[in-house]
């Protein structure tokens, strides 16, 4: 069972992608944290009006990062589209990574299928444990 802090983090996350991809059939990555406080923020960046994903994730790292260096953060939570392999194939899923000071750290996967122009097919989420990225210091 994951903490509670990050299932705060990820049904925040996993619904704005999912509502970004059913609108537009695409998602930027998006990032948001838990302070001290245990104020839910999303993280901003300002990039232009077509930024590369890349580069947003790597950004997000950095400021994720930092930030949980810093000792500013509980928690923090990333969501961007992957593939991910499928019965010899590889199929589109939304990837959330989230991880807690307290060490806890997994990185969650919902694949999907983009039917159409609007319709979205989900599978069932798929979870396992991953390195820290961003409280490497705890």
């Amino acid at each position: 069972m994951i903490h509670a802090d990050l299932d705060k983090l990820f049904n925040l996350l996993i619904p704005f992608a999912q509502q970004q991809l059913e609108k537009n059939g695409s998602f930027y990555p998006y990032a948001a944290t838990i302070g001290l406080n245990q104020e839910i923020t999303m993280v901003n960046l300002l990039l232009g009006e077509y930024p590369n994903s890349t580069d947003m994730i790597d950004k997000f790292n950095l400021i994720l990062g930092t930030e949980a260096d810093n000792h500013k953060l509980v928690a923090a939570g990333m969501t961007f589209d992957v593939k991910i392999p499928r019965a010899g194939d590889t199929i589109d899923a939304m990837q959330t990574n989230l991880e807690h000071e307290n060490g806890e750290s997994i990185a969650v996967y919902l694949p999907y299928k983009v039917i159409g122009d609007s319709s979205v097919e989900y599978d069932d989420l798929i979870s396992q444990r991953k390195p820290k990225t961003w409280f490497t210091q705890s």
